[in-house]
């Protein structure tokens, strides 16, 4: 430790010498002949020291006259001659900035302002040199109003940039009103600062070989305006061909561009507030006045006005640098290399700015500073700024935030206006580039807390990487550097950090990426966006992590489909065709060497090279392994075991399917299957412990599954399999029954919709192979279901969550007994998939049974997708009522139940359940009684922080297209906007008057703006994909852990599969072989026995879904008995802020991402849908019905049933530490019940809208099986 201090401390020694002393320049003169004429420069020497801070030569010509002095108000001019008696020009200094407001730039009263400011500045390693190096063009930015050349200097350009061998040019255009007044006709022509630079990228096209710079290898950069400049070339015919590569740093055309988020450039403002010229006479041509008053004023009144202006002058369309808007020029652009990105809190500058000037105070930040500056973006959303307004204070600030949390709201603004005015267009940009086949970008994000260059220190926000943060580093700036000496700010970081930006940036303008091996992939064409994350000196890379996709969600799917695009209504036609592009361009080339054309070393080359890229050639290599050649039976071997408990003795099976670790299923088991945990239940009453198997003491045999609880179908796991109402019983697979170790427990609840499946389909020989044989005690178990299992009149008569009851018992008899299996009754975790997960999820909610388990997995779903009231389903008991016994709404509602229980209880028991052929929303837990005494939201604050395991598949919803194009009842071709819209109308109609904002939403965000509305794989993967998947599963899954956070629980871990070729599948979807359907993970999980031989016999199994069936053994079973799925640091927690850490099972090896958890779902669900509807759940549940006392009070009465049948056998007694001590009566809910019943019974639930169309009968399979 002592060491790394010290050397720490000799580096920081180091730096403020090196910093603090002065620099020891050696300059000479230095000449050049160009067809234009003789210029004089200097060649600077900063010596060899590499340790020195600048060290390095150049040959510098600063101040060169690429146009003739411009006229005000109009085109530049390409200046041919540089003196008129041919003498040499001698360009040593900085030419004059150009106008702007304030005393100067860089620095005050530094360089005088001149109109006469059209001046750039070469920088090169060698002028005389034959080698032609590549060049390096730079735009400065500001707003279109502010920035001269000389605020990059040559000192840091030389170190960090030319010593690495490129040519560097950086250029001044024309600023504010005398750069990009317009009256859009050439009397006030359009982008005059944008054609001063394209008249500067001419010149360098024409001219940079004489400086030995290549012209056929040009890279032109830029931040800020200058970013959003380099951007606009990329679009405009007149210069696209002028260079070869870009970079934009913190801007794209779309930020500073007339229209964009309803602002114009500022001409018709200036004109009134300078001249005092009307909006009509302007309008209408009447110019006389105006055009002598603008020609007449002194420059410095012209731009004064630009002190108080925030939002900078803009780039119009419809000359001939942009003849339309970026969006219709997009398809125009060439497929060049291109680095873009952005700083993380590119606003938190405009923060320093105002707190540094005094203007605002740490106190000011609040929700009505947030609203006052959103007033300022948001004007042009007219009557939907409400409620993008309430979106964005949600999705940035949370729902219900605190109006005056300063520190929360100087985060939100700086969130939510970064990526209004940066990083959502950043992503349109290069979205623009994807769609027309451009594979050559590279993607940024600069997270590196510790900035230097700051201009003040945010209070609570030190970490703020804000707008300019990477200048100081790229260019070498002393003033930065030298401040952040004084003020011990920097480290050995800092300047590594700046070696790694010069070396970044000139590997991209030499070689065309920014590294020259892989480890910086490009974006990928589909998918969420690889980025390089700059952390520091030692950036990361994000791989398929997605680029600021909250921000992409908000600004370009939300608002385009509340609002309409950016642009108004005028902007929505193309103006110009690819030929009127192509003609422009045509006519702008013959300017391009207007000045060179007696010139022989312009002439392009005769030959081009041709650098073809290596092309991998792998030989794809398949290892056979024998359990794939042919099906995957294997033997067992089994003899009789017995097992003496309190409840009595029972005879088991000891299977053994030997010990060769290559067949399919191997190892050996205690088996017990079919142990009643309790008495032949009744119907419509609660389930009581069965604490004596046998009235005689004889031992009961339990080797074989018992029989499914009725459901819909014809039997399960099984066509003809038995079912009965006596059905509640569990399994139980341990290592051995006789083990004085006792095993960590794994307590499974099977899915199903609360409505389908049985233990029966999750099998033991699986379960051995890859659970068992690893150490643990499984537990399978069935509850009733559908009708018999959850119809509720919310009364003792017909009592809520019977199969949740059920699902209690089960877990009281596996705490109560599990220790005589070799279980370990203080270590269960609970797991479970789809409705078996909401399960879990219900149960670490409940009082009556979150204390019988220690952990919990949840696979694809929670208790809040499974509820009732969420997205305004009930629980189907009055439709059943009224369906199966021909009883009223008005009698179920006042308690007239006697018709009705007479029928139920007389019904054949296929008939109660019967229904479920057709149900495509499930059965729901109820909220009111013991078991779940209000919403999971008001009961969250009072679950245990336990260690939780969560995930979900991708695309969850797919298996439901799956089940239908399996029955011949969907085909590929119905797959359309319409279809979309009919099943949004089943999960959507609980929206009101929202239904349709929130369907466009939807529409726009999942298939994309203007999608076609046949394309069926594009709907079919909306559908499938995302949107149902983000609305039944994700969105919930994000609900239930952020509540857990809430709560503190730091011990949660969160997984999402990809892997694309799953087993399982019921059909292949047409274009959509990649789907990752719900159950992807049980045929892994579970080793199922008839899903491998299928695969194997399509020939659809390989190796890796070998290795990944071991990869989910291995990490469940690692958590049932560490507490965590690795046992080393490879998968994080999730942290308690910021985008979730997640494990991405994209095979065998998955991969961790820190990108957020399905971000896209959370925000449309959790946070748009919130802000412009209210939550899931209607108004009568918005108050919390019990107090934490009252909850402890129903946890207190339960632990006297946990043990009910233990009472007598020591080995159950529980620790001193875990004992009640004080035991109450449950409180009833009668306000409750009568509030649920009068909602459900004025409200129009959806259920209603599942017979409009024949094809709905798909739901016959609508939950796993």
């Amino acid at each position: 430790m002592g060491t790394d201090i010290a050397m720490r401390s000799l580096i920081l020694v180091s730096l403020c010498f090196l910093l603090a002393r002065a620099w020891e320049e050696i300059s000479t003169d230095v000449e050049v002949d160009t067809p234009r004429g003789r210029l004089k420069g200097r060649h600077v020497n900063f010596g060899s020291n590499t340790t020195d801070f600048y060290y390095g030569e150049a040959d510098i010509f600063l101040g060169i006259p690429y146009v003739l002095p411009p006229q005000r108000f109009k085109r530049p001019v390409a200046n041919c001659q540089y003196t008129n008696d041919g003498s040499t020009l001698t360009v040593q200094q900085y030419g004059p900035s150009c106008y702007q407001a304030g005393k100067g730039c860089p620095d005050e009263n530094s360089i005088p302002m001149s109109e006469d400011c059209l001046t750039l500045n070469v920088f090169t390693p060698d002028v005389t040199s034959n080698y032609k190096y590549p060049v390096m063009v730079y735009i400065h930015g500001g707003g279109l109003m502010y920035g001269c050349a000389a605020e990059y200097p040559y000192d840091g350009a030389v170190v960090n940039m030319v010593n690495r061998g490129v040519v560097v040019v950086t250029i001044q255009y024309r600023l504010s009103t005398l750069g990009f007044f317009t009256t859009y006709t050439e009397d006030f022509p359009s982008n005059l600062g944008m054609l001063d630079q394209v008249e500067a990228l001419r010149w360098v096209k024409d001219q940079i070989s004489h400086f030995g710079g290549d012209p056929f290898r040009i890279t032109i950069f830029g931040q800020s305006a200058g970013g959003a400049s380099v951007s606009a070339h990329t679009f405009s015919p007149l210069s696209q061909d002028l260079f070869q590569q870009a970079i934009m740093e913190s801007g794209v055309a779309l930020t500073t561009f007339e229209g964009s988020l309803g602002y114009d450039n500022l001409s018709r403002k200036r004109a009134q507030e300078i001249c005092k010229v009307s909006q009509a006479d302007f309008d209408n041509g009447k110019w006389d006045k105006m055009s002598d008053c603008l020609y007449k004023s002194d420059p410095k009144d012209l731009v004064k006005l630009d002190t108080v202006n925030i939002i900078g002058w803009k780039i119009s369309a419809g000359d001939d640098f942009m003849p339309d808007i970026p969006n219709h020029l997009a398809p125009f652009r060439n497929n060049i290399p291109v680095l873009i990105g952005s700083m993380h809190d590119e606003w938190a500058y405009y923060d320093m700015q105002l707190m540094n000037l005094g203007i605002a105070q740490y106190d000011n930040y609040s929700r009505e500073m947030f609203e006052f500056e959103y007033d300022v973006l948001g004007g042009f959303l007219a009557e939907r700024k409400v409620d993008m307004l309430k979106i964005l204070e949600d999705v940035y600030a949370g729902v219900e935030a605190p109006d005056y949390d300063h520190n929360l709201w100087m985060r939100a603004m700086s969130g939510a206006f970064t990526s209004a005015a940066f990083t959502s267009f950043i992503q349109r940009d290069f979205m623009d580039y994807l769609a027309n086949g451009n594979k050559r970008m590279w993607l940024y994000e600069m997270t590196y807390p510790k900035a230097i260059g700051r201009i003040y220190d945010l209070p609570n926000f030190p970490e703020a990487v804000f707008h300019t943060a990477e200048v100081s580093y790229l260019w070498k700036r002393k003033k930065q550097f030298n401040e952040a000496v004084s003020t011990g700010y920097i480290n050995q970081d800092d300047y590594d950090l700046s070696e790694w930006f010069g070396a970044t940036w000139t590997n991209f303008a030499k070689y065309g990426q920014p590294y020259l091996n892989d480890e910086w992939p490009n974006i990928p064409t589909t998918g969420p966006e690889t980025y390089m994350e700059i952390t520091g000196p030692k950036p990361v890379i994000n791989i398929n992590n997605g680029y600021k996709t909250r921000d992409n969600i908000i600004w370009n799917q939300v608002l385009v489909a509340l609002h309409g695009d950016f642009f108004p209504a005028q902007f929505s036609t193309p103006r110009f065709s690819k030929e009127d592009f192509d003609k422009i361009k045509a006519n702008a080339s013959l300017q391009d060497g207007v000045c060179s054309m007696n010139d022989p070393t312009q002439q392009p080359p005769t030959m081009k090279s041709t650098i073809s890229s290596m092309m991998p050639t792998t030989e794809f290599i398949s290892s056979t392994l024998s359990y794939f050649s042919t099906t995957t039976t294997s033997s067992s071997v089994s003899t009789d075991v017995e097992v003496d408990t309190p409840r009595g003795r029972l005879k088991g099976r000891h299977v053994n399917f030997g010990s060769n670790t290559s067949d399919f299923y191997y190892g050996e088991a205690d088996i017990f299957l079919g142990i009643p945990y309790v008495l032949p239940p009744q119907r419509f009453k609660r389930s009581v412990a069965n604490c004596q198997y046998t009235n005689d003491g004889s031992t009961l045999t339990v080797q074989q599954y018992g029989p499914a609880c009725y459901q819909a179908g014809n039997g399960c796991p099984d066509e003809n399999a038995p079912m009965s109402e006596d059905c509640l019983t569990l399994n139980v697979f341990t290592p051995d029954v006789n083990s004085n170790y006792k095993y960590p427990v794994m307590l499974y609840i099977h899915g199903g919709g609360l409505m389908f499946g049985c233990a029966g389909e999750y099998p033991y020989d699986g379960a051995i192979a890859n659970l068992v044989n690893r150490g643990v005690v499984v537990v399978t178990f069935q509850y009733r279901l559908s009708t018999l299992g959850f119809f509720t009149t919310y009364t003792e008569d017909f009592p809520s969550n019977l199969g949740m009851l059920d699902q209690v018992e089960a877990l009281r008899w596996v705490k109560d007994q599990i220790s005589h299996f070799g279980g370990d009754p203080f270590r269960i975790t609970l797991f479970g998939q789809s409705a078996g997960a909401a399960s879990v999820s219900a149960h670490t909610y409940s009082p009556l049974s979150q204390d019988l388990f220690q952990q919990a997995i949840t696979e694809s779903c929670v208790a809040l997708a499974t509820f009732e009231g969420s997205l305004g389903y009930d629980n189907l008991s009055r439709k059943r009522a009224q369906e199966l016994c021909h009883v009223s709404q008005v009698d179920f509602d006042t308690g007239k139940w006697d018709k009705m229980s007479d029928c139920l209880y007389k019904m054949d028991p296929k008939d109660l359940v019967k229904l479920d052929a057709i149900n495509v929303i499930g059965w729901k837990i109820s909220s009111g009684d013991d078991f779940m005494p209000d919403i999971p939201n008001h009961l969250a604050p009072f679950r245990n922080n336990i260690p939780i395991l969560m995930g979900s598949m991708h695309d969850e919803w797919s298996y439901y297209d799956m089940t239908m194009m399996s029955l011949g009842i969907a085909q590929y071709d119905n797959y359309t906007r319409e279809m979309f819209e009919f099943e949004f109308n089943i999960l959507g109609s609980f929206l009101g008057d929202r239904k349709k904002d929130m369907l466009k939403i939807l529409e726009d965000v999942y298939a994309g703006v203007e999608a076609p509305d046949d394309d069926h794989n594009l709907w079919m993967r909306a559908m499938s994909g995302v949107a149902f998947t983000s609305a039944a599963f994700t969105s919930f899954m994000q609900r239930d852990f952020q509540d857990y956070l809430a709560n503190g629980n730091k011990r949660m871990w969160l997984y999402l599969m990809t892997y694309p070729k799953a087993i399982g599948r019921l059909y292949d979807l047409p274009g959509f072989p990649d789907a990752v359907f719900h159950n992807a993970e049980l045929a892994y999980l579970w080793k199922m026995k008839k899903q491998f031989n299928e695969a194997v016999s399509t020939g659809y199994v390989n190796n890796d879904d070998y290795d990944l069936s071991e990869w989910f053994g291995a990490t469940w079973t690692n958590f049932a008995k560490y507490g965590r799925p690795c046992l080393n640091d490879d998968w994080p927690n999730i942290p308690t802020s910021g985008p979730e850490i997640y494990m991405d099972i994209t095979g065998p090896k998955p991969v961790i991402r820190n990108n957020g958890f399905m971000s896209t779902d959370n925000i449309i669900w959790n946070q748009v849908l919130v802000a412009l509807h209210g939550d899931f759940f209607p108004a009568q549940f918005s108050t919390p019905r019990f107090s934490k006392e009252d909850f402890d009070k129903i946890k207190a009465s339960a632990s006297l049933q946990d043990g009910v049948c233990a009472m007598n056998d020591p080995t159950q007694q529980l620790p001193i530490t875990t004992m009640k001590s004080t035991i109450t009566t449950m409180l009833t809910t009668t306000e409750f019940i009568s509030s649920t019943l009068s909602y459900f019974s004025t409200t129009t639930t959806s259920s209603s809208l599942l017979f409009g169309w024949n094809s709905i009968i798909f739901v016959l399979l609508v939950l796993i099986r």
